[in-house]
């Protein structure tokens, strides 16, 4: 009776901290859902948004690495409350004025960045707590959150601005004060370095920590781009609705969280390194229809097959980390593939974004949304073989 207890009680922090993820991600997903809002409010080209969308991106990712030993011998979630304090600063952009200047709009989104920093890499630690959950399940679970935020606020911010305006992004600023009071309600703690915990269904790698690193970064690249700019290119370049280009950020993020949900159950139970391979070769040829037929609206399905296929599989390279040979700490080898893989795929976004400002975005993404989920998939299929030998 008391372990039944236990894993109720553990399902319910699992719950908690997976919304936490959602909140975390949901705050990178609503920029670009409202950029060409942004835009037009504070009179930016597409060369300033860009920046705007990677500045949140790399700051939030890349300040993951030395956060990542923040408290690492604590088992207290107070970063993960003060964090999400932090995470709300971006939905005062609307009271800003319009001719606020663009280093003041950066400091605000800084500032949110730097919440999401916190919570990532100390929401994972408070997930490798869970030790009468399977670990091969907690994981990607806790990764599906941020999936399904960076899927539904693209869309749920675009109605509010374009209802409300950018003022109507602070109703998510209550919502992340109510959660920063469950976390020390229910008591969540945090896995240290000293302590092993969640070994139960554990996902066995086929990879070394930083073969998992590489691959799981340019595939994040291809991902990065995708959300960063396809609702600009459906509303700016094609003439669609805002609300759509959000809709196939939903569909791209939800294909991800579902599959990869599914990919935690079979991980947890048996080897799925073949299985990911195959997902991520299938995906590359709908990725390139996507682009090829954006201006037809039932082509939107192809957004579907391209999380469903491509980006499902990122939260099992995560799990598979924890397991993968290398000599580094818990923290910080979360802190290396949430926060460095998805910091460095923000600089290439910057990069990215420049060409889409003298070309078109819809070029640029046609060419390297594909080439990134390509040389990811090669990448982790040579050296899968050579690591097996």
């Amino acid at each position: 009776m008391i372990r039944e207890e236990g894993i109720r009680i553990q399902s319910i922090k699992l719950g908690l901290l997976t919304f936490v993820h959602f909140l975390a991600d949901s705050t990178c997903g609503v920029l670009p859902g409202i950029l060409p809002v942004v835009m037009t409010y504070f009179g930016l080209d597409l060369s300033y948004g860009v920046a705007f969308i990677s500045l949140m991106g790399i700051g939030c990712n890349l300040m993951q690495i030395p956060i990542s030993k923040l408290g690492s011998s604590s088992a207290s979630p107070i970063w993960i409350c003060f964090g999400l304090l932090l995470i709300g600063s971006y939905t005062f952009m609307g009271f800003l004025p319009e001719t606020t200047p663009f280093p003041v709009i950066c400091l605000l989104i800084l500032l949110s960045a730097l919440g999401i920093s916190l919570v990532h890499p100390t929401g994972l630690r408070g997930v490798q707590a869970l030790d009468k959950l399977p670990a091969g399940m907690t994981t990607p679970l806790f990764m599906t959150g941020g999936f399904l935020g960076a899927a539904f606020s693209p869309l749920i911010a675009g109605i509010l601005a374009e209802q409300l305006g950018l003022k109507g992004l602070i109703i998510f600023f209550p919502i992340m004060l109510l959660t920063a009071f469950l976390i020390r309600i229910l008591r969540v703690k945090l896995a240290t370095d000293t302590v092993k915990t969640g070994s139960k269904g554990e996902v066995e790698s086929a990879w070394s920590f930083w073969t998992l690193f590489w691959f799981a970064t340019f595939l994040n690249c291809g991902s990065a781009a995708f959300s960063g700019l396809v609702p600009y290119m459906l509303n700016r370049e094609i003439g669609f609705s805002l609300s759509f280009g959000n809709v196939a950020l939903l569909l791209f993020g939800g294909g991800s969280s579902a599959v990869s949900v599914i990919l935690g159950m079979i991980a947890s139970k048996r080897r799925v390194d073949g299985l990911l391979l195959a997902l991520m070769f299938l995906g590359i040829p709908f990725t390139i229809l996507y682009f090829l037929l954006a201006d037809h609206p039932w082509a939107i399905v192809f957004a579907l097959l391209c999380g469903t296929l491509c980006s499902s599989v990122f939260p099992i390279f995560v799990a598979m980390s924890k397991t993968a040979a290398g000599k580094y700490s818990l923290g910080v080898r979360m802190g290396l593939m949430v926060g460095g893989t998805w910091g460095i795929a923000g600089l290439v976004f910057l990069g990215i974004g420049i060409l889409a400002n003298h070309y078109s975005a819809r070029t640029v993404l046609l060419i390297s949304v594909p080439a990134f989920y390509f040389l990811s998939a090669v990448l982790a299929l040579c050296m899968r073989k050579r690591e097996k030998e």
